[in-house]
């Protein structure tokens, strides 16, 4: 691709979307439907207000590190909050749509490359791809096609590596999503503590009826476990190390407090990946935290009240009984009803066996598709233990039984080769740690990409923008990284990669404030 050259071109890559987006402002506006504008005005004020002061950060940057925080620190409740209750206009969308648009039009003035030049962004865009073809098709001949574009946020969501990829070429912005990162994982320790104190305490932070923080074991254990690997990597450059090391202990505990098994599994993954980068230390560190966290946790679990059922120790016993037992089988669990529910592998087998049925007798090849009913079968099998009435998730508790669902053999193997592309690259960047050709701290990126990627296979996560933006930008900023570090770049560029601290912030001399 080439840029565009003529000022007309470039010209009409800003008037054209701007006209566009002027006529529909003026529609809802002549439909009475205020808040949409209003939204939108209070929206480029605050943007044209924040850009201000921030001259060195790019727009899509500030949007990205926005989000970033919102959902690693209020998770569901940032979720789920929409500018429409009625057509539920979220954030994720919103950011995804300035973001892309400014993509487009710094492309029309600059030579940068929309898609980057590694295996990774390519397979990512074939995804995208093929996704896109078959939703087109099931929008065409959907009944609700708000259910089929709801359906479609999976692969959509997949646009925010390339957001984060380009941010983190502009060393402004890559700072930004530093420091960003940085307050949103520490509120979130914080958010963590307040949860084990009083639960109550964040129903009163409420937008339309409904709490901004809204945490989710799921959420809360896989962003904790990126925390404890990060802050514990920035610990070892030797500025500060007793404070990153507390702060990694506090989210080692952080982690712990959910109780979730897919963030244990996910959080096992990313700490092999850590070890293969021969950051053996991590294992001692964990081993001190695991000391000390069991000495806090047990008068945690005495002082817990227990319920007619559970109390914490059961469930903590449960949880981890239950990660290892095979599916199938009639063990009962103490902790069997509600959010501590520790035996229900049974629901995820039978969920996915229909899930692999259905698929299979139907449309193996291409999928069921956007807005088909993937707990249909699952609700006739397993309905006598749910209230049918009001269980409304629609993913099979693992992604990749999702795109299989949707997308056949053709998804199921265009999402394989992104994984392949994952693995091979973590690998490569292990290697690259362990023979010190790149800082330790690289590899944080990669172990949290991975960690999310283990446990939404058991959960539903990349399928919500709570995990999935998280996830394809921390992908997008290690895929990054790595580009950089393959790339012949001058001698001043790479002593500037060499220099950067994923979580911790530049040296004064970056021009950043």
């Amino acid at each position: 691709m080439q840029e565009f050259s003529h000022p007309f071109w470039r010209a009409l890559v800003v008037i054209v979307p701007g006209f566009l987006l002027a006529l529909w402002l003026a529609t809802k506006t002549g439909e009475g439907n205020l808040p949409v504008p209003l939204y939108f005005l209070i929206g480029v004020v605050v943007l044209v207000g924040v850009k201000v002061f921030t001259k060195n950060i790019r727009l899509e940057a500030l949007i990205l590190g926005i989000l970033l925080f919102g959902y690693i620190a209020g998770q569901s409740g940032f979720g789920h909050f929409s500018l429409s209750e009625r057509k539920g206009i979220y954030l994720g969308e919103i950011g995804l749509v300035i973001c892309m648009a400014a993509l487009f039009m710094r492309r029309a003035f600059t030579r940068e490359k929309l898609v980057p030049s590694n295996n990774l962004a390519w397979s990512v865009c074939g995804f995208i791809a093929i996704g896109t073809v078959r939703f087109l098709y099931d929008v065409r001949h959907a009944v609700d096609p708000v259910i089929v574009v709801r359906d479609f946020a999976t692969i959509y969501y997949a646009l925010f590596y390339f957001i984060a990829f380009s941010v983190s070429r502009h060393a402004g912005s890559t700072l930004f999503l530093q420091r960003a990162l940085t307050v949103a994982l520490i509120f979130a320790i914080f958010v963590s503590g307040v949860l084990v104190v009083d639960s109550s305490l964040f129903d009163h932070l409420l937008v339309h009826g409904r709490s901004v923080i809204e945490p989710r074991a799921d959420l809360m254990g896989s962003f904790m476990g990126f925390a404890c690997i990060c802050f514990f990597l920035n610990s070892q450059v030797k500025r500060h190390p007793v404070r990153w090391t507390a702060l990694s202990f506090a989210a080692f505990v952080a982690l712990v407090l959910p109780l979730s098994r897919a963030t244990f599994l996910g959080f096992t993954a990313a700490v092999i990946v850590l070890m293969l980068s021969g950051q053996t230390t991590f294992l001692l560190r964990l081993a001190v935290f695991g000391v000390i966290g069991i000495m806090l946790l047990i008068p945690i679990a005495f002082a817990v009240k227990g319920t007619a059922e559970h109390t914490y120790s059961t469930i903590l016993r449960d949880k981890i009984l239950s990660i290892v037992q095979p599916f199938g089988s009639q063990r009962s669990f103490a902790s069997s009803e509600g959010d501590y529910a520790a035996g229900n592998n049974e629901f995820r087998a039978i969920w996915w066996k229909s899930v692999i049925e259905e698929t299979n007798e139907k449309s193996p090849l291409v999928g069921l598709g956007f807005g088909y009913d993937l707990a249909k079968r699952f609700l006739r099998r397993y309905g006598a233990a749910l209230n049918t009435y009001e269980f409304d998730t629609r993913s099979p508790h693992s992604i990749l039984l999702t795109v299989y669902g949707r997308m056949g053999v053709i998804g199921i193997l265009a999402f394989a080769l992104i994984l392949f592309q994952i693995l091979r690259s973590s690998l490569r960047c292990a290697a690259a740690v362990r023979l010190g050709k790149t800082p330790p701290i690289d590899i944080g990126l990669w172990c949290g990409a991975v960690g999310i990627l283990v446990a939404s296979c058991f959960g539903v996560m990349l399928e919500g923008p709570m995990a999935a933006i998280v996830f394809w930008s921390f992908l997008g900023m290690a895929s990054c990284r790595e580009w950089e570090r393959l790339q012949s770049a001058p001698k001043d560029a790479v002593q500037t990669i060499r220099q950067s601290r994923l979580l911790r912030p530049a040296p004064a001399e970056s021009g950043v404030a």
